[in-house]
């Protein structure tokens, strides 16, 4: 599931997912990706999400995330350079760290690496 603001980026993200094969959800805020992710959780393997959105955030949202399954995997984006600074604060659940803007080939990378259980974030 992809959880950004930005409806091209989301768009694009989506596209190129579906390229490589994966079955990939886009919603556009925090509050749409809880109602996913509690509507669809079995199918739902990594969330890819923004580390700012309007409303609660990309660590908040992973936070409550969490709380509904301990196990989930997150993987953070960001189009700042703060993001990548923000590594270290990040709740458990996040597996990547993948700085906007990306191409296909770090976008595969990143997710592979959350999907395959990366235990902290690292840069793609």
């Amino acid at each position: 599931m992809i959880v950004e603001d930005d409806a091209n980026v989301r768009e694009i993200a989506v596209k190129m997912l579906s390229g490589l094969g994966y079955k990939a959800q886009a919603v556009c805020d925090e509050v749409e990706g809880l109602a996913a992710y509690d509507e669809n959780r079995q199918e739902i393997d990594l969330v890819v999400t923004d580390i700012v959105l309007p409303r609660l955030g990309g660590r908040e949202l992973a936070e409550a995330l969490e709380e509904r399954n301990p196990g989930v995997r997150v993987l953070f984006m960001s189009g700042y350079d703060r993001g990548q600074r923000q590594l270290q604060d990040l709740p458990r659940s996040g597996v990547g760290y993948l700085q906007k803007p990306f191409d296909l080939g770090q976008l595969a990378r990143a997710v592979r690496s959350g999907l395959d259980g990366a235990n902290r974030p690292s840069t793609a």
